[in-house]
Parts: structure tokens; sequence; C-alpha cells
């Protein structure tokens, strides 16, 4: 039974299902079921990978029964992690003569729980002592209590969704951050030219409702500027009363003034926004004209284009999300969370796959 589902593996994935088995494989009650792990849900069609997992996996088969054997290392990891609490690592412990003592009281802790220190205690004619003993029966408790609610649905699920979250954030920043996020990237002989860099989502300010009272609250607030001309452009808004205070950089669209440059200290450089030569966060609406051709085309309506915008990204970016990772890659800069686990743009799957077979119908040149 392992060696025959050992070799379905190679062709479970290419919707061959004439080796699988009813307990495992779903295909073989509803055929047209789509694969939850794979993309699109779509089978896999490369004939030399199929080949080459089968070269793996018959050898595995051929040792199928030494594989049957096999357990859960649970029980291992639990008991290294008694160890670990004992003898800790950064503890020389190895040539101490205590060492022994501390892996025999791991070896008792895990077969007979904590209360194995009271039976210690009484083999030596050693009063066990009421706190002792009080404290053993506690952490036994404890351990059974953690024990069975590890056990039931509603952890294992949730210890699914955090996984599937770092999965999810590991593959966001993947795509964000190119092939300067990738594992072993500096051991490269020739490395991509791949290195610009998604935004981080942009916190969106929170609105809340002010009640009025009698009590009079003094705010003072203040405005830097481009300029002196009557249409100059904000540049910075500060104000502070006893409740808080807020500050914010605006980006403009028009040039600052080497006078009003002097005086702020804020200036401009491409994209970014400088105060004092250090770089600051700014709020800009020059994102948004650079989302029209998926606007003018209707592949997107302007409420989630002017979201977008507000998030930090551009077309540029959407369209270098798309070359990292397909489809993929602007699913996930989409519903990317930020800090306070509000999700980027949105998470729907319509508005995904519409940018993404914009992008999709794009000339290479484009």
């Amino acid at each position: 039974m392992i060696k025959q589902s050992i070799l379905a593996l190679c062709d479970h994935p290419f919707r061959q299902h004439q080796s699988c088995n009813n307990s495992w494989c779903k295909f073989l009650d509803n055929p047209n079921e789509k694969f939850s792990s794979l993309p699109h849900g779509k089978p896999l069609s490369d004939g030399a990978l199929q080949n080459a997992l089968r070269s793996v996996f018959t050898t595995y088969a051929g040792n199928a029964g030494k594989l049957s054997s096999l357990g859960s290392t649970q029980q291992n990891e639990s008991f290294n992690r008694i160890v670990a609490s004992k003898a800790p690592k950064q503890q020389h412990y190895s040539s101490s003569g205590s060492l022994k003592f501390r892996i025999a009281a791991c070896v008792a802790q895990k077969n007979e729980g904590n209360k194995f220190i009271l039976d210690v205690n009484k083999n030596i004619s050693v009063s066990p002592g009421y706190f002792t003993q009080r404290l053993a029966v506690l952490r036994d408790l404890q351990h059974r209590k953690r024990k069975a609610i590890a056990n039931t649905y509603k952890f294992k699920q949730r210890r699914r969704n955090l996984k599937s979250t770092r999965h999810q954030k590991l593959a966001t920043k993947e795509v964000r951050e190119g092939v300067t996020y990738s594992s072993g990237i500096g051991l490269e002989d020739h490395p991509s030219d791949d290195i610009e860099e998604i935004p981080s989502p942009s916190l969106q300010p929170a609105y809340k409702m002010i009640e009025w009272t009698t009590k009079v609250n003094q705010i003072f607030f203040d405005i830097e500027a481009t300029g002196l001309a009557r249409n100059s452009h904000i540049t910075q808004i500060s104000a502070t009363s006893d409740k808080g205070s807020i500050n914010t950089y605006v980006l403009p669209k028009k040039p600052i003034t080497p006078k009003a440059q002097e005086i702020t200290g804020i200036k401009v450089e491409g994209s970014k926004m400088f105060c004092n030569d250090k770089e600051v966060k700014s709020k800009t609406k020059l994102l948004l004209p650079t989302l029209t051709p998926l606007t003018e085309k209707k592949i997107i309506i302007s409420r989630t284009a002017n979201v977008i915008a507000a998030s930090g990204m551009s077309f540029s970016h959407l369209l270098l999300s798309y070359a990292r990772d397909g489809r993929q890659g602007i699913e996930d800069v989409l519903k990317e969370e930020d800090v306070n686990g509000k999700v980027r743009v949105t998470k729907s799957k319509k508005i995904v796959d519409a940018i993404s077979d914009f992008f999709k119908s794009l000339k290479p040149e484009a």
C-alpha cells in the first residue's frame, strides 16, 4: 500500500489517478475537483518534470518496508524541549557531572510527569514538601489541559491559519522585494538587476466621530508650502492640542522654491521627500494618473484605482508584480495586510483576474 501510494505521487499532480487510493485522493470520487495547492487549481503538464519526479520517488518506493515503520516525530520534539529546559545549549553541561542526572530527570518527566520529583524524594527519604507537591500537580494539570486543547479542531484550524498567514507574508515580500529577498542571493555569480522594491502598504488615517462638548479644545496648526505665491502647494501640515498631535507631509506637484527649501528644510528628489536630509513618508495623488490604462479600459473602477494609489502603488508596481510571479504576484500585493491587519486593496479574485488578464494581453515591449 505504501509503495503504491509513493509511486502515485508522481502521477497525482498530473491528473493521473490510476494508482491513487480513495483514502486520500478526492479525484476518484469527483474527477472535476480542482487542485487546491496548484496555481489556478489546474494540474501539472510538464512531462520532463513528471519523469524527474518518478525517478526520485521510485527510490523511496523501493524502501517502502523501512518507511512503513516510521511514526510521528512529535514525541521526539517534545522530549527535546524538555531537555532544552533542563540542559540549555547556551550552558556548557556536556562535560559536567550533572548532565546524566539532568537527562535522567527529562526521561522521568516525559514518562511519569512532573510528579517524578515526589517519587525521587520519597526514595531518598526526603519529605516531598507541600509546595513541591502542589506545583507538580499544577504542572501536570496544565500539561494535560494544553494537550487536550491541541487536539481540538479549533486549535488545529488556528494553527493552519497562522501557518498560511506566515507563508502569505513571505510570498508577498518576495514579490515586493524581488530577488533581493531570496535566500542565497549573495552567492550568485551573476545577480539579477531586478532590484526595484514595491512600496509597502501606506497606513490610511482612521476617521472617528467627534462628540460635541461645551469644552473648547485649543488646536494650534501650521503649514509649509512650496513658496509664497497664491497657487503654491502645501508640503507639510502639523497640528497639536492637549489630545495629541499630527504631522503629515504632502508631495507637491509644483517645485519648491530655493528660499522655501532653505527655510523649511523640505526638498523633493524624484518621488521622495526629505526634511533636513532625512527621508519622510508623504501623501500623494501622483500615482493615480498612472493607473489610467486600467480605468480607461474598465479593467478596474475609479474607486479601486484610488485605493491602489492611496496604498502607494502605481501601474509600474502592478506590472512588476505580474512580471515576478504572474497572477499570484498581483494577488499577493493586492491582499497584503498592513500593521493593523487591513487589506491593502482587495481580496476579490475578479479584480485580480481582470488585472492579470490585462497584463497578459500586453505586448512584451510593454
